[in-house]
């Protein structure tokens, strides 16, 4: 006895999902045994469970091939019986198509009727097409049976699942099989809206996809962060140890150590090198939000966002994009320009990193006014009093800057070489409307007391002492114009050369 089921609902991790699928057989009161189909190529076969009404029991669970021996599944030899019968039909037609076309051949048979002989004629081309739309329709028919096999064979390369199930009285019973799938899966995606004026919208969506052998279809769906794969145990943490690093060996020690060094490699795979230290790139954490548009639950290990309403997830292709959440983000817009780097002007959006409903970098997509604007890489840095999200070039904000001058000098008291610099930025504003403006420049830092900057001019900028960085805020009105000046010396050794490292 077959059992066919249909997947009901699935609860999909970032790898793999949970998979629902119900169904109902046809059985006779007493014992028989029920075989199971639904499950995948690409599900772990153990984790199958079977789950059956009041008035029945199931037992000696176990897989199976459904066609021993080199047996053929009936419904295929069902189909290619047809098709052979269908190849046959064609046959006969395609016979038939040349016995008419040899029988309009008039030429030697002078004792025919003339009438005969034209209603012949008259006949031949309906005849003939006929015949024709008959072995086209045939063809057709063919096709839809290979498809209809091709989908049986894959059927039957499935695992099936068998169970002993005994009945109390004969009727039609309802089943529930559970399995874990490893061809589906679902990310997260990022959208930032904004119309440059209100608050910031941010949408979290998911993009789901599986790979299995058939489509889900009016599927519920709930989404798992994480992947029950690397549920895995608490790592253990390995001792560390310190000694000063060994001189450079002479070749010929090297040479003759290098056999012992390789062998001892994969006993070093845990050593970790204070100096040099890396990490495998860890998976960004999820985070819970509350939304409307899921329903969320939180257990102790993961968030489970409950879709509403019933889905269809095709295999393969580019899946199905469901909404989570939307987030309302206060804002404050300006126009912010670095014009040292590029003389452009940028529209951002201006954010508390706590208000983002992130914990770590994201990928985002930016629509400003519903235009795609592009991606940006969204971190949420809670140790900076704010974030900017940039919406975009602000193509109506013109920025300018040049070196006005560039003077050496030297000090020959003191052997010394002095370069006096002068910059200048200039922003103006033809957007039609105020705006907040923002601009940043830079004067070098010493990291070597040999090395001096003096700060001659920044038109009262805000200067960041550790970095250098400064910068101007202010407002600045339609059709109006700003100008900033920086102006510094540097004072080095004569005789030595400055190299500039930006990290």
């Amino acid at each position: 006895m077959d059992l066919y089921t249909k997947i009901v609902s699935a609860s999909v991790y970032r790898s793999g999902a949970e998979v629902i699928r119900r169904g109902s057989a046809e059985l006779e009161a007493g014992t028989q045994t029920l075989y199971v189909r639904g499950l995948s190529a690409s599900a772990p076969v153990d984790t199958a469970r079977l789950f059956c009404q009041e008035g029945l029991s199931c037992s000696d669970l176990r897989f199976v091939d459904r066609f021993p021996n080199g047996e053929e599944d009936p419904r295929v030899t069902e189909i290619r019986e047809k098709i052979d019968a269908l190849e046959k039909h064609i046959e006969v037609r395609e016979l038939q198509i040349e016995m008419w076309k040899d029988n309009g051949d008039f030429s030697k048979r002078t004792e025919q009727p003339a009438s005969e002989v034209q209603d012949y004629i008259d006949k031949l081309a309906e005849r003939l097409e006929s015949l024709n739309k008959d072995i086209l329709d045939s063809r057709k028919q063919i096709d839809k049976l290979n498809k209809q096999m091709d989908e049986v064979e894959r059927e039957g390369a499935q695992p099936i699942l068998a169970a002993q199930v005994t009945a109390e009285k004969a009727g039609r019973f309802s089943f529930e099989f559970r399995y874990f799938e490893n061809g589906a899966w679902w990310r997260p995606v990022y959208e930032i809206h904004s119309d440059g004026e209100a608050p910031l919208v941010m949408r979290m969506r998911a993009n789901i996809r599986q790979n299995t052998f058939e489509d889900w279809e009016g599927a519920e769906l709930s989404l798992l962060t994480g992947s029950p794969n690397s549920a895995g145990t608490i790592p253990v943490i390995r001792p560390v140890y310190l000694d000063f690093r060994q001189a450079v060996q002479t070749r010929a020690r090297s040479n003759a150590m290098m056999m012992g060094s390789m062998a001892k490699a994969a006993a070093r795979e845990d050593t970790m090198i204070l100096e040099d230290g890396c990490c495998e790139e860890a998976e960004a954490p999820m985070m819970f939000m509350a939304t409307g548009q899921a329903q969320v639950e939180q257990s102790e290990t993961a968030t489970e966002y409950k879709l509403p309403g019933k889905r269809d997830v095709q295999k393969g292709g580019e899946g199905t994009v469901a909404d989570i959440q939307v987030y309302t983000i206060p804002a404050e817009y300006r126009v912010a320009s670095v014009p040292r780097l590029e003389q452009s002007a940028y529209l951002v959006a201006a954010v508390k990193p706590s208000d983002l409903p992130i914990t770590s970098a994201v990928e985002t997509a930016v629509y400003l006014k519903n235009n795609y604007v592009g991606k940006i890489m969204l971190d949420p840095d809670l140790t900076k009093d704010e974030a900017e999200i940039t919406l975009g070039k602000s193509e109506r904000v013109h920025v300018s800057f040049k070196e006005v001058s560039r003077k050496t000098s030297t000090t020959l008291l003191k052997g010394l070489a002095v370069v006096d610099y002068v910059y200048e930025i200039a922003v103006r504003n033809e957007s039609g409307s105020d705006i907040k403006l923002s601009v940043k420049d830079q004067v070098p830092v010493s990291e070597n007391k040999d090395i001096d900057v003096e700060v001659l001019e920044i038109s009262g900028a805000e200067k960041d002492e550790k970095t250098g960085i400064l910068t101007w805020k202010s407002d600045l009105a339609a059709g109006a114009s700003a100008a900033y000046t920086t102006r510094y010396k540097v004072s080095r050794p004569k005789d030595k050369q400055i190299s500039e490292t930006r990290r």
